[in-house]
């Protein structure tokens, strides 16, 4: 055992995981009706959005979620890379729903992402 081990208990000391939500486009961007309906889904899945981070991508980049101690992470504009479709995955202790980009989500992709997100948030 080192002196830190001794010292410092790691439990003391380790992160929560984080609630991560990749976009497309920057925040400022988005329309004030995509800010609403993402807050609803934010909401629905009792995560404060003020706790969530917010990362504007082209792609989905897993080292940078491992930084973020990305517990679950909702992927929006993105395919699921195993299935080619919007789904759930689960990667490295992280849990991550891909869903269309927000503007885009008709009533069929909503009860197919809440459906993803019962499954990560449960």
């Amino acid at each position: 055992m080192n002196w830190v081990s001794f010292l410092y208990d790691k439990e003391i000391y380790s992160q929560p995981e984080t609630t991560v939500v990749l976009l497309k486009k920057n925040w400022a961007d988005l329309t004030e009706e995509e800010v609403t309906l993402l807050n609803k889904i934010l909401s629905a899945v009792k995560v404060n959005p003020a706790g969530a981070v917010f990362i504007k991508t082209s792609e989905i980049d897993y080292s940078l979620l491992n930084n973020y101690r990305a517990g679950k992470t909702l992927a929006f504009g993105f395919l699921s890379p195993e299935k080619e479709d919007h789904g759930f995955l689960s990667h490295s202790n992280n849990k991550i729903v891909f869903s269309p980009e927000l503007s885009s989500l008709n009533d069929n992709e909503k009860k197919i992402l809440w459906g993803n997100l019962k499954k990560a948030f449960s």
